[in-house]
Protein backbone atom coordinates (compact mmCIF):
# COMPACT_ATOMS: atom_id res chain seq x y z
CA UNK A 1 0.00 0.00 0.00
CA UNK A 2 1.02 3.58 -1.15
CA UNK A 3 1.48 6.34 1.61
CA UNK A 4 -1.42 8.41 -0.94
CA UNK A 5 -3.52 4.73 -0.08
CA UNK A 6 -3.10 4.59 3.45
CA UNK A 7 -4.13 8.31 3.93
CA UNK A 8 -6.74 8.44 0.80
CA UNK A 9 -8.75 5.63 2.65
CA UNK A 10 -8.97 8.42 5.79
CA UNK A 11 -9.94 11.08 3.57
CA UNK A 12 -12.44 9.86 1.80
CA UNK A 13 -14.01 8.20 5.15
CA UNK A 14 -14.66 11.60 6.39
CA UNK A 15 -15.65 12.93 3.10
CA UNK A 16 -18.19 10.07 2.80
CA UNK A 17 -19.44 10.28 6.36
CA UNK A 18 -20.21 14.09 5.59
CA UNK A 19 -21.72 13.62 2.37
CA UNK A 20 -24.02 11.44 3.94
CA UNK A 21 -25.23 13.08 6.63
CA UNK A 22 -26.26 15.86 4.10
CA UNK A 23 -28.07 13.46 1.84
CA UNK A 24 -29.82 11.74 4.97
CA UNK A 25 -30.93 15.17 5.93
CA UNK A 26 -32.52 15.79 2.68
CA UNK A 27 -34.10 12.41 2.44
CA UNK A 28 -35.65 13.37 5.51
CA UNK A 29 -36.77 16.97 4.33
CA UNK A 30 -38.51 14.67 1.46
CA UNK A 31 -40.42 12.48 3.64
CA UNK A 32 -41.45 15.37 5.73
CA UNK A 33 -43.21 16.80 2.50
CA UNK A 34 -45.82 19.32 3.23
CA UNK A 35 -44.58 19.81 6.94
CA UNK A 36 -41.45 21.58 5.49
CA UNK A 37 -41.40 25.65 4.91
CA UNK A 38 -38.35 25.85 2.39
CA UNK A 39 -36.01 28.14 2.57
CA UNK A 40 -34.36 29.41 -1.14
CA UNK A 41 -31.40 30.63 0.84
CA UNK A 42 -30.54 27.60 2.80
CA UNK A 43 -31.01 25.22 0.30
CA UNK A 44 -28.62 27.57 -1.92
CA UNK A 45 -26.19 27.26 1.06
CA UNK A 46 -26.61 23.83 1.36
CA UNK A 47 -25.72 23.57 -2.22
CA UNK A 48 -23.01 25.38 -2.08
CA UNK A 49 -21.50 22.73 0.59
CA UNK A 50 -22.24 19.97 -1.22
CA UNK A 51 -20.80 21.07 -4.24
CA UNK A 52 -18.00 22.03 -2.28
CA UNK A 53 -17.50 18.16 -0.76
CA UNK A 54 -17.57 16.84 -4.03
CA UNK A 55 -14.63 19.33 -4.77
CA UNK A 56 -12.50 18.95 -1.91
CA UNK A 57 -12.94 14.95 -2.52
CA UNK A 58 -11.88 15.29 -6.04
CA UNK A 59 -9.16 17.08 -5.57
CA UNK A 60 -7.25 14.65 -2.84
CA UNK A 61 -6.91 12.75 -6.29
CA UNK A 62 -4.16 15.50 -7.25
CA UNK A 63 -2.19 14.06 -4.07
CA UNK A 64 -1.36 10.85 -5.74
CA UNK A 65 1.88 11.96 -6.33
CA UNK A 66 3.54 12.92 -3.05
CA UNK A 67 5.79 10.18 -2.30
CA UNK A 68 5.89 11.27 1.77
CA UNK A 69 3.43 12.74 3.93
CA UNK A 70 4.55 14.20 6.81
CA UNK A 71 2.32 13.48 10.58
CA UNK A 72 1.53 17.95 10.12
CA UNK A 73 0.67 17.68 6.48
CA UNK A 74 -1.85 14.80 7.30
CA UNK A 75 -3.33 16.87 10.46
CA UNK A 76 -3.93 19.80 8.59
CA UNK A 77 -5.63 17.98 5.94
CA UNK A 78 -7.84 16.29 8.55
CA UNK A 79 -8.44 19.63 10.04
CA UNK A 80 -9.77 20.94 7.16
CA UNK A 81 -12.02 18.00 6.31
CA UNK A 82 -13.58 18.53 10.12
CA UNK A 83 -14.31 21.83 9.20
CA UNK A 84 -15.83 20.53 6.28
CA UNK A 85 -17.63 17.76 8.11
CA UNK A 86 -19.37 20.22 10.54
CA UNK A 87 -19.97 22.54 7.59
CA UNK A 88 -22.05 19.81 6.34
CA UNK A 89 -23.68 18.62 9.36
CA UNK A 90 -24.47 21.86 10.72
CA UNK A 91 -26.31 23.07 7.00
CA UNK A 92 -28.27 20.13 7.73
CA UNK A 93 -31.33 20.47 9.51
CA UNK A 94 -32.56 17.73 12.02
CA UNK A 95 -36.03 16.62 10.99
CA UNK A 96 -38.51 15.51 13.85
CA UNK A 97 -40.99 13.11 12.91
CA UNK A 98 -44.25 15.24 13.50
CA UNK A 99 -44.88 18.65 13.51
CA UNK A 100 -43.79 21.97 10.93
CA UNK A 101 -40.15 21.76 9.87
CA UNK A 102 -39.05 25.77 8.97
CA UNK A 103 -35.89 26.23 7.36
CA UNK A 104 -36.39 29.70 7.11
CA UNK A 105 -36.37 29.61 10.87
CA UNK A 106 -33.10 27.43 10.90
CA UNK A 107 -31.27 29.41 8.57
CA UNK A 108 -32.12 32.17 10.68
CA UNK A 109 -31.15 30.60 13.54
CA UNK A 110 -28.74 28.49 12.26
CA UNK A 111 -27.31 30.33 9.48
CA UNK A 112 -24.37 32.36 11.53
CA UNK A 113 -22.96 28.55 12.60
CA UNK A 114 -23.00 27.08 9.24
CA UNK A 115 -21.52 29.82 7.54
CA UNK A 116 -18.56 29.94 10.02
CA UNK A 117 -17.78 26.25 9.47
CA UNK A 118 -17.95 27.06 6.33
CA UNK A 119 -16.08 30.16 5.97
CA UNK A 120 -12.79 27.97 8.27
CA UNK A 121 -13.14 25.29 6.29
CA UNK A 122 -11.81 28.13 3.39
CA UNK A 123 -9.87 29.53 5.60
CA UNK A 124 -8.12 26.84 6.46
CA UNK A 125 -7.61 25.95 2.67
CA UNK A 126 -5.83 28.55 2.14
CA UNK A 127 -2.65 28.25 3.64
CA UNK A 128 -3.48 24.20 3.20
CA UNK A 129 -3.07 25.03 -0.71
CA UNK A 130 -0.33 27.10 -0.67
CA UNK A 131 1.50 24.05 1.47
CA UNK A 132 0.55 21.79 -1.49
CA UNK A 133 1.71 23.92 -4.07
CA UNK A 134 4.76 24.84 -2.71
CA UNK A 135 6.48 22.85 -0.52
CA UNK A 136 4.55 19.21 -1.97
CA UNK A 137 5.05 20.52 -5.65
CA UNK A 138 0.89 20.20 -6.50
CA UNK A 139 0.03 23.58 -8.53
CA UNK A 140 -3.37 22.42 -9.06
CA UNK A 141 -4.15 23.65 -5.19
CA UNK A 142 -2.33 26.92 -5.27
CA UNK A 143 -4.81 27.93 -7.64
CA UNK A 144 -7.13 27.23 -5.94
CA UNK A 145 -7.48 29.65 -3.89
CA UNK A 146 -8.77 32.26 -7.00
CA UNK A 147 -11.58 30.70 -5.46
CA UNK A 148 -11.33 29.90 -2.10
CA UNK A 149 -9.72 33.15 -0.78
CA UNK A 150 -12.93 35.44 -2.37
CA UNK A 151 -15.60 32.29 -0.80
CA UNK A 152 -13.88 32.80 2.52
CA UNK A 153 -14.51 36.35 2.14
CA UNK A 154 -18.09 36.51 1.15
CA UNK A 155 -19.07 33.30 3.64
CA UNK A 156 -17.75 35.59 6.64
CA UNK A 157 -19.50 38.96 5.30
CA UNK A 158 -22.84 36.83 5.03
CA UNK A 159 -22.57 35.97 8.44
CA UNK A 160 -23.57 39.79 9.39
CA UNK A 161 -25.75 40.86 6.22
CA UNK A 162 -28.50 42.12 7.17
CA UNK A 163 -30.69 43.35 4.11
CA UNK A 164 -31.55 40.25 2.13
CA UNK A 165 -30.97 41.14 -1.11
CA UNK A 166 -27.22 41.41 0.48
CA UNK A 167 -27.34 37.81 2.26
CA UNK A 168 -29.03 36.47 -1.64
CA UNK A 169 -25.98 37.84 -3.31
CA UNK A 170 -22.97 36.23 -1.03
CA UNK A 171 -25.04 32.76 -1.44
CA UNK A 172 -25.21 33.33 -5.09
CA UNK A 173 -21.42 34.25 -5.33
CA UNK A 174 -19.94 31.89 -2.86
CA UNK A 175 -21.75 29.22 -5.07
CA UNK A 176 -20.21 30.28 -8.08
CA UNK A 177 -16.80 30.15 -6.69
CA UNK A 178 -17.26 26.40 -5.55
CA UNK A 179 -18.90 25.57 -8.81
CA UNK A 180 -15.61 26.99 -10.24
CA UNK A 181 -13.04 25.83 -7.81
CA UNK A 182 -15.33 22.16 -8.51
CA UNK A 183 -15.50 22.52 -12.68
CA UNK A 184 -12.17 24.76 -13.53
CA UNK A 185 -9.37 24.64 -10.94
CA UNK A 186 -9.60 20.44 -10.54
CA UNK A 187 -7.25 18.75 -12.14
CA UNK A 188 -8.26 15.78 -14.25
CA UNK A 189 -9.13 12.59 -12.37
CA UNK A 190 -7.03 10.32 -14.94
Amino acid sequence: MTPFEFVVILLSILFSIAIAHMLQSVADLVRAGRRVRYSGLHALWMLTVFVDVLANWISVWELRTLQAWTAGYILLLVLAILAQYLACVLVSPAVAREGPVDLVAFHREQGARYLFAFGMLNAISIPLNLVTANLFGVPEWGWQNLAQAPAAVLTFAAIVARPRWLQWAFAVAVLALSTIYLAGLQGSVH
